[in-house]
C-alpha cells in the first residue's frame, strides 16, 4: 500500500525533513528492605535508578498528500544503544511503519494506570531485588501485563484509520529473536554459543484492535492482541513449541479518575537458555578457597564452573494480569496497582516463577515537562524451587521532559 502511494503522480517533497529533538531524564532514589527466605544475604537498604532517552522524530508531507517521517530512540545511560527505530508512511490508508520495532499487539494495547514507579515492567527489580532462580526475562509474563515475542527485531506493521472508535494492526517479523535484530536471511536453525540462546524463532506475526471512544466526558479504551512466531527443529526437539501469546487490557475514565485492567498469556513459551548456574555457592567456595591459598589455575577454576552449572532448557510460558486505578486534579496525581504474574522457567519442574508486586504513588506537576513523585513498592518473589524473597521500598524522584 505504502508503495503504491508513494508511486502515485508528482509524489515529490515540498519541503525536505526537519528533526526534532526531545526526550527525558528520570532519577530516582529509594530506600527499603529484602528479606529472602532462605538465606542470610545482606542487601544495601539504598539503591538509585537512572532512566532516559533522546529521540530524533521529522517527518514531511509529500504533494499527493503521504506524510513520510522517521524516528530514532537512543537510550541511556549506556550511550549509542538504539531503541525503536523505524520510518512511517502516513495517509488515509492508515500507517505503516517499517524498521526496529515491537508486535503490533505491544504497540497498541494499553497497561493499566498507575502513579511513580511502574510494577508491571522491568523497573521493579531495581529497588526490590528479585529471588536468585527467579526468571527476570524483560517483556515477559513474570514481570509484565505487556510480552512481546520480539523486542525491537527489524518489523513491519501496520495500522488501519480509526472508524467509529476502530482500528486493526498487523505486524511481520521476519527474524523474531528478541535481540534488535536486523539482518536479512539467518540460519534458523541452532544455538548462540555466546549466551547459549535458542536462536531458530522466524516468521513473527501479531493481530490487534483497540476501541477507543468517549461519551459525554466517559473515556473507554478496549483492546486485544494475538502474536505467533515459527520455532525450528531443534527447538522443537528440546521440548519447545511454536510462540503463542495473547493480550487484553480494558481502562476507563471520568473526570479524572481512570481505572483498568490487563491480561497477558504465554500459551506457548520462548525456549530461553540451555545452562544455568544451579551451585553458586559450591562454585564460589572452590575458587575462593584456591584464591585465598594462592593456587588457583585455569584448569582448576574451569572445573569449579562445571561443578556448579548443569544443562537447563527454560522456557517463558505462563500469565500475569494486573489493575490498577488513579485520579488526577490540578497538578497532583494519586493511583495504585496489582501485579500477579507466574512464569514456567525450567522444563524440568512442574512448578512456576511466581511475583506479587504492589504500588502506592503521588505525583506533583512542578511545570511544563516536569513531574516530581514519591512512591511505596511493595514485591514478593518465589521460585519454582520453593525459595522466596519480598521486600518493600520508598522511592522518591523527579522526571524531565524535553
Amino acid at each position: 500500500v505504502g508503495a503504491t502511494a508513494l508511486a502515485a503522480t508528482s509524489a515529490q517533497a515540498a519541503d525536505p525533513i526537519d528533526i526534532t529533538v526531545f526526550g527525558w531524564v528520570n532519577e530516582l532514589m529509594s530506600v527499603g528492605t529484602v528479606k529472602e527466605s532462605n538465606s542470610d544475604e545482606d542487601f544495601n537498604a539504598f539503591g538509585a535508578h537512572l532512566d532516559a532517552q533522546v529521540n530524533f522524530k521529522g517527518a514531511t508531507t509529500l504533494d499527493n498528500g503521504i506524510e513520510v517521517g522517521v524516528r530514532l530512540e537512543i537510550e541511556m545511560p549506556n550511550p549509542g544503544a538504539l531503541d525503536e527505530t523505524f520510518i512511517w508512511l502516513k495517509g488515509d490508508f492508515g500507517e505503516l511503519r517499517g524498521g526496529n520495532h515491537n508486535s503490533a499487539g505491544y504497540s497498541m494495547l494499553s497497561g493499566v494506570p498507575y502513579v511513580g514507579v511502574p510494577i508491571s515492567s522491568g523497573w521493579i527489580s531495581g529497588f526490590i531485588p528479585l529471588v536468585d532462580g527467579f526468571q527476570s526475562t524483560f517483556r515477559s509474563v513474570g514481570m509484565s501485563n505487556k510480552i512481546d515475542f520480539t523486542n525491537d527485531d527489524n518489523t513491519l506493521v501496520y495500522y488501519s484509520p480509526r472508524f467509529s472508535g476502530f482500528q486493526l494492526g498487523v505486524s511481520f517479523t521476519p527474524n523474531a529473536q528478541k535481540s534488535n535484530a536486523n539482518t536479512g536471511i539467518t540460519e534458523t536453525a541452532g544455538i548462540d554459543e555466546a549466551d547459549n540462546s535458542f536462536t531458530g524463532y522466524y516468521n513473527g506475526i501479531g493481530i490487534a484492535a483497540t476501541f477507543k471512544e468517549s461519551f459525554n466526558g466517559f473515556d473507554v479504551n478496549i483492546g486485544g492482541s494475538y502474536g505467533r512466531a515459527d520455532a525450528d527443529d531443534v527447538i522443537k526437539a528440546a521440548g519447545g513449541k511454536d510462540i503463542e501469546q495473547i493480550m487484553a487490557s480494558v481502562n476507563l475514565g471520568t473526570g479524572g479518575f481512570s481505572i483498568g485492567a490487563a491480561y497477558a498469556n504465554q500459551l506457548e513459551g520462548r525456549l530461553l537458555g540451555i545452562t544455568d548456574t544451579v551451585d553458586q555457592a559450591t562454585f564460589l567456595n572452590l575458587t575462593h578457597a584456591c584464591a585465598l591459598a594462592g593456587t588457583c589455575t585455569k584448569a582448576g577454576v574451569k572445573a569449579a564452573t562445571t561443578a556448579a552449572t548443569s544443562t537447563k532448557v527454560t522456557s517463558n510460558e505462563g500469565e500475569s494480569y494486573g489493575v490498577g486505578v488513579a485520579y488526577a486534579t490540578g497538578p497532583w496525581t494519586v493511583g495504585g496497582s496489582y501485579m500477579n504474574g507466574k512464569i514456567e522457567d525450567d522444563l524440568a519442574n512442574s512448578n512456576d516463577d511466581e511475583l506479587q508486586a504492589v504500588n502506592v504513588g503521588v505525583s506533583y506537576a512542578l511545570g511544563p515537562g516536569i513531574t516530581t513523585d514519591f512512591t511505596v513498592v511493595w514485591a514478593d518473589t518465589e521460585d519454582e524451587a520453593g525459595a522466596s524473597q519480598d521486600g518493600w521500598a520508598g522511592i522518591l524522584g523527579i522526571s524531565v521532559g524535553f
